[in-house]
């Protein structure tokens, strides 16, 4: 089935012990009701299914409310019968290791945002340590506020093309360690 979700939950009847995300554009959030009130919620990606079994869950679910961040089309399954997906059957699948490493070492303080890696299309990842005090990660208006938080000595890998910026705890200058993955 495929059906058009957005942020407000949308909410379907079905009975199962089984259920897959076929395909979507970004995560899903979903949430599956079972006799006698038991809920079970999950985020959940393209191509990742799920299965109840009767040992842990003895009646299968009679509802499920779907939805997401942003707006997207998601096709789904949900049923009695575990659905397989085979798509790589028969291909040839390699996998290869980084083109190219980048490093850098950059100086955040609490004046400014500061660019950690600009948009590159191709970078597989990038690896953010944090030296000598706290760093907020994020988009171009990070903020302590809204910012992931890394502490000293922490680090955090992310999968991102686009650009990632920082700014310091307040009071901090914080040498910050960059390694890239490009393809």
């Amino acid at each position: 089935m495929i059906i058009q979700i957005d942020s407000q939950p949308s909410s379907f009847t079905a009975t199962g012990r089984y259920f897959r995300i076929m395909e979507a554009a970004e995560r899903v959030k979903v949430r599956f009701y079972f006799p006698g009130g038991r809920e079970h919620e999950t985020v959940i990606y393209s191509g990742i299914g799920l299965r109840f079994p009767s040992d842990r869950y003895p009646e299968p679910f009679t509802k499920f409310e779907i939805s997401s961040d942003n707006a997207q089309k998601v096709e789904i399954f949900a049923g009695d019968v575990e659905y397989e997906d085979n798509r790589t059957e028969g291909l040839r699948v390699t996998v290869t290791g980084a083109a190219e490493f980048r490093n850098d070492a950059k100086q955040v303080t609490d004046a400014a945002i500061v660019q950690l890696v600009p948009n590159t299309p191709g970078r597989r990842k990038a690896t953010f340590q944090a030296l000598g005090g706290t760093l907020y990660l994020g988009g171009s208006a990070v903020a302590a506020a809204n910012g992931f938080e890394l502490g000293p000595g922490s680090s955090l890998e992310v999968e991102v093309s686009d650009a990632f910026y920082a700014i310091a705890k307040v009071g901090e200058s914080v040498d910050v360690r960059i390694l890239e993955e490009l393809n």
